[in-house]
């Protein structure tokens, strides 16, 4: 007497459970930082296997980086220090050096230094955006401070060396220039990997630019700009090592002479390093399968 009751009822259940999973499937979105569905063994080595993807990016990318930097950043000392009067000269003097003796000139104790700020640089961010994607956070304040801490950490050593190596005298780093340092490549790293999506995004919603154009241009655009105060930052780390017994009104007017040679190299620098190399290291990323 009772079959068709029950196969009503499994029916009715049946039926409502259907529409249960129709109605809220929909309304299921995605997270961006949503855990993947593996396991957790083959989860782990999917991380480890895009960490060292992640830093293969970072040493690559670095080549024409510090081969590009390298000079720039010498002359910037040398003309800092008064032992090259002339920037523009001693600029384009040690890239004619490096075009006509490429394996010498990556062999110096000085180019192998910047080499290695800047595969530290980007295998840094590389490797904390994959880090924070895995466990579920927004990537922005952790690659800020992380790379900032390993751009700080090896590009104040790389600028003691450059700054002793081709400074008049050997003399201890003072420690004002350290963090006359700090407070420049805070300005950089905001400038190269913080900054350009939200001017990029403003671009596109208030001037109607193509995604493409606008991630490009504030790529660029953003390290040009904040050197404003990061050259200064810069000059005078530097001037307190060159000159630690100046008085202020001379240290300043000493770095407002310096910074209108200066500023127009560090613009080039950052355009190259942090324009031209981070669009490259996107580039990498993306065809790695670990960028955006």
């Amino acid at each position: 007497m009772f079959p068709q009751p029950i196969m009503l009822f499994q029916h009715t259940s049946a039926s409502l459970n259907t529409k249960n999973q129709t109605t809220e499937s929909p309304a299921t979105h995605k997270h961006p930082f949503e855990p993947t569905s593996k396991g957790g063994n083959e989860s782990q080595g999917n991380l480890l296997g895009k960490i060292g993807l992640a830093l293969g990016c970072g040493a690559t990318v670095a080549v024409p980086g510090a081969i590009g930097v390298k000079n720039i950043d010498v002359s910037v000392t040398q003309f800092a220090n008064g032992s090259a009067p002339n920037l523009p000269k001693a600029i384009f003097g040690g890239l004619r050096y490096s075009v006509r003796h490429p394996l010498k000139a990556m062999r110096k104790p000085d180019q192998l230094a910047v080499y290695g700020v800047y595969a530290a640089t980007y295998g840094t961010k590389n490797t904390t955006q994959v880090v924070s994607e895995h466990v579920h956070v927004d990537p922005e304040i952790p690659v800020f401070v992380a790379t900032t801490a390993v751009n700080s950490a090896v590009g104040m050593r790389k600028d003691r060396f450059i700054a002793q190596m081709y400074g008049k005298t050997a003399t201890p780093f003072p420690f004002i220039s350290y963090g006359a340092f700090v407070i420049r490549d805070g300005f950089t790293i905001f400038s190269a990997f913080v900054a350009p999506k939200y001017v990029s995004y403003t671009l596109q919603e208030r001037f109607g630019w193509r995604k493409g154009v606008s991630d490009t241009a504030a790529q660029f655009g953003c390290p040009i700009v904040f050197q404003v105060g990061a050259t200064p930052a810069h000059l005078l780390g530097l001037d307190f090592y060159n000159n630690p017994k100046s008085a202020l009104n001379v240290r300043a007017h000493r770095i407002s002479e310096q910074l209108k040679g200066a500023l127009g190299a560090r613009i080039l620098r950052q355009a190259f390093v942090f324009g031209g190399v981070a669009q490259f290291n996107t580039y990498l990323t993306k065809k790695a399968g670990i960028g955006h």
